[in-house]
Formats: C-alpha cells, structure tokens, sequence
C-alpha cells in the first residue's frame, strides 16, 4: 500500500522486529519506515536506523528507561509521539528529551519539523520529481 500511495510506513511492532525487516528488505521497500511506540534498546534501535527507518518514541520515555536511546538517535531519525498517554502534554516530552540530549527545546523542535516535512509531506519525494 505504501508504494501505491507514494506514503510512509507506521509500523507498531512489539517482538518481530527481525522479520519486518526481513520482509522489508525482501519487498525492497525504499519509501520512509517509521517504527512507532519503540520501547526497545539501543542495539536494535541502532540497526534500524543504519537501514535508515525511523523511530518514534512515546511517553514511555518519562521513566528513564530509554536514556541510553534518546540520547543516542540521531535527531535525524527521531520523531515523538503521545498517542499512548493523553494525559501528557507533548511539551513535556520534548523538555525531557531535549534535557537528556543537553541541546534546546528549539533545536529539537526544529529537527523534528524536518523529519516531518521530509518523511510525512513527503517533500524529498516531491524533489526527487521535479528535479
């Protein structure tokens, strides 16, 4: 569906992360791959990210448990969500990821409205036409 409709994929995976990107790479999926709600750890996320998807990090992260993550992703490959707890205010988690990563809410703010133009508005599809 994905490459039919030139969209993202939004993957909520809990325990098969081996076996979407086996289907991944055997699709040969090119188009941008977000995995949503991670909650796992570095070692995963870090290959992910080497092929180039994306990870979506929740409120989850409040606790501390995904420092050694949050720290660690490049923010070009980062996105944060609350759709797993409406009762915390999306700010809250940009200060607590912006405090673990030592750099400004701005700059986090920034980063992520980037990877929203370019993943979900689907700007570097529209330059790929054109040029």
């Amino acid at each position: 569906m994905g490459y039919i409709f030139q969209k993202p994929l939004i993957i909520h995976c809990v325990r098969a992360f081996q076996e979407i990107q086996a289907s991944l790479a055997k699709e040969k999926f090119q188009l941008p791959v977000i995995f949503h709600g991670y909650r796992k750890n570095w070692i995963l996320a870090k290959q992910l990210i080497d092929k180039g998807y994306y990870l979506s990090i929740g409120v989850h992260c409040l606790d501390g448990s995904q420092d050694q993550v949050v720290k660690n992703i490049p923010l070009a490959h980062l996105f944060l969500e609350t759709d797993t707890d409406t009762a915390t205010e999306i700010a809250n988690l940009y200060q607590y990821v912006a405090q673990v990563r030592s750099i400004p809410v701005e700059m986090l703010k920034q980063a992520l409205y980037h990877n929203y133009k370019i993943v979900l508005k689907n700007e570097r599809f529209k330059l790929a036409v054109t040029h």
